[in-house]
């Protein structure tokens, strides 16, 4: 069963998936640092998190919403039998350097969705992990609920482009929250901005999120980009996790 600190530090790395606002620059740079210190300076990681957590109240919602879903879907691996956590744990990936990663990312939503898909894609992780490890069960939930919000806004944009303010119309979604997903798709490139040329609508590049900051505005328009379509329309589907609690 993992400890108090490490729920923790996973609460906090997975709230960064669920973060209604954009940060500013010394915010991201102080959760950048946590992320560099959870692997081998946990007790300073711990510190920290706790620091900004109490300090900044973007953060605290988020971190004590994901804090209580890990706690909760830990009493209920409390019924799980022994040998069965066991071998769940004993052949699931490790968690915290994926917790540094989401941490260190300056696209920690881009991040999340591309490790589970890796992680999916290994039958033998998906098949032992079946809702038993607190960490990857939570994530995998995370990641779903992000590509089903990303595929709204995505679909919202393949008739005309629109500002965030007429998506958060249109979804009925606050405009913090369409502005975070828009960020994140934009860096991603499977959105632009229709100031973008036609070669850069066509063939995207990821943006870094010190230029989402400087030039997203409420009043741009975007349109979505054939990487976005390929998004909501892969060739090859990934495999559904099974089970998972």
């Amino acid at each position: 069963m993992d400890s108090l600190n490490d729920l923790k530090i996973q609460a906090f790395s997975l709230a960064q998936l669920v973060l209604d606002t954009l940060l500013p620059d010394d915010l991201e740079q102080a959760i950048h640092q946590i992320g560099r210190t959870v692997t081998e300076e946990e007790a300073q990681a711990v510190t920290s998190i706790q620091n900004l957590v109490e300090h900044h109240g973007c953060l605290r919602k988020p971190y004590e919403v994901v804090y209580g879903d890990l706690q909760d879907h830990r009493q209920r691996l409390q019924q799980v039998n022994f040998n069965v956590q066991e071998i769940s744990r004993s052949v699931a990936p490790p968690w915290k350097p994926v917790a540094a990663s989401l941490l260190l990312a300056d696209n920690p939503r881009e991040t999340a969705r591309l490790v589970t898909k890796k992680v999916i894609a290994q039958v033998d992780f998906r098949e032992a992990l079946n809702g038993l490890h607190t960490f990857w069960s939570t994530l995998m939930r995370l990641v779903q609920d992000l590509e089903f919000q990303e595929a709204a806004v995505l679909r919202s944009l393949i008739r005309h482009p629109m500002t965030v303010e007429d998506m958060s119309h249109t979804l009925g979604w606050p405009v913090e929250h369409i502005q975070a997903i828009v960020a994140s798709l934009w860096a991603a490139g499977a959105i632009d901005v229709t100031r973008g040329h036609l070669l850069h609508r066509l063939f995207p590049v990821s943006k870094p999120e010190s230029e989402v900051k400087k030039e997203l505005d409420l009043g741009d328009y975007f349109t979505i980009t054939m990487r976005g379509h390929f998004r909501l329309r892969p060739l090859v589907k990934p495999a559904e996790p099974q089970g998972v609690i």
